[in-house]
């Protein structure tokens, strides 16, 4: 079964981890990647159908805020704001901070 070796479980232990596995059977059961991969396959789908390029539809999702964060992935992930293709603001307005 992948992820039980006792290299993995040390791993995760030295970095303070806890490993939760899920029924790979259930996908169900792992909803937030189940829904990273619709995305994704939306994204691909998109890039396909509309001849786009891939990398500028990726770098759209990864720097739109996501509602319930108030930040882009790309803001959580890297605690920069990357600069977009098409920024989705009117002329004039800024985006606002939180402190």
């Amino acid at each position: 079964m992948p992820f039980s070796s006792n290299e993995f479980k040390n791993f995760c232990k030295n970095w303070s981890i806890e490993g939760v596995t899920s029924s790979p059977l259930y996908p169900r059961a792992n909803g937030l990647a189940e829904k990273a991969v619709d995305i994704a396959k939306r994204i691909l789908k998109k890039s396909i159908e509309s001849n786009a390029d891939l990398e500028s539809l990726l770098l759209e999702f990864r720097t739109t805020t996501v509602p319930s964060l108030g930040i882009s992935p790309a803001e959580a992930l890297m605690n920069r704001v990357l600069r977009r293709f098409f920024n989705g603001r009117r002329e004039g307005e800024r985006r606002s901070t939180k402190s």
